[in-house]
């Protein structure tokens, strides 16, 4: 049965990430756990797939986790026939748009953002952490290095999302994402890069709250609404956050 099969590549899945990912997210977690004791923010920008929003929120989550995202809308319309004029000035527009909002926001010299992508390709995702790491910032890449080092990239600078992060996170899917040939079929379907994404995530929110245990440190966390007195757990959990950053 299929769904037996793709269980079978979920389980698989998860045994690589228990192999391969142990150590490079116990540094990662040393990273944030350093950046939360000394008054520094942890940050995640979209995933790709949603993979964030499991994350963010949640019961069970760490009220340290913030997201950090951005856009850009601009109101400028012009005639197909002057649309492509040259510019005088250089400009790029997912650094410079990236760039942008590094400064604008609240990302900070020594906080920690993770940035994914299931390819590493993704121009946006490469701008981010290029710009991230200008002001001083740890990026955590998430990415599949298995589909990342078989795909050209798509940023201008040449680089991949492996080649710009301070620490990688694998996130173990398949050349393409999907797992399973099935008979019948002209492409492989179903797709693992969500699922290593968000337990790889997970995992390194496991390891920082560890680690600031270690230190004496209670992070703040999110209980369920839906459990009696969920609501203000959370209010008084919040005002705990507030005071400390994590």
């Amino acid at each position: 049965m299929l769904q037996n099969d793709y269980l079978a590549k979920v389980r698989d899945l998860i045994n690589r990430l228990e192999s391969t990912q142990a150590e490079p997210v116990n540094s990662a977690a040393d990273a944030v756990a350093g950046a939360l004791a000394h008054g520094q923010g942890f940050f995640i920008s979209p995933m790709g797939h949603g993979n964030e929003g499991d994350l963010l929120g949640r019961a069970g989550g760490m009220m340290a986790l913030r997201l950090f995202n951005y856009s850009l809308s601009i109101d400028n319309p012009i005639s197909d026939a002057l649309r492509d004029r040259p510019r005088a000035e250089g400009f790029e527009p997912d650094l410079d748009g990236a760039r942008y909002a590094v400064r604008a926001g609240n990302l900070r010299s020594g906080d920690c953002l993770l940035v994914g992508s299931v390819s590493g390709r993704t121009p946006r995702s490469v701008s981010i952490a290029m710009a991230a790491r200008e002001i001083g910032a740890t990026v955590i890449a998430v990415t599949s290095m298995e589909y990342t080092v078989r795909v050209k990239p798509q940023h201008p600078s040449g680089n991949r999302l492996c080649d710009v992060a301070d620490i990688l996170l694998d996130n173990c899917a398949p050349y393409g994402d999907a797992c399973l040939d099935v008979h019948g079929l002209s492409a492989p379907m179903f797709p693992l890069s969500g699922l290593g994404t968000t337990m790889v995530c997970w995992m390194l929110c496991a390891q920082v709250t560890e680690k600031l245990l270690e230190r004496g440190l209670h992070p703040h966390v999110y209980l369920s609404v839906n459990r009696e007195g969920g609501e203000e757990f959370n209010r008084v959990q919040l005002e705990g956050y507030n005071s400390t950053g994590y």
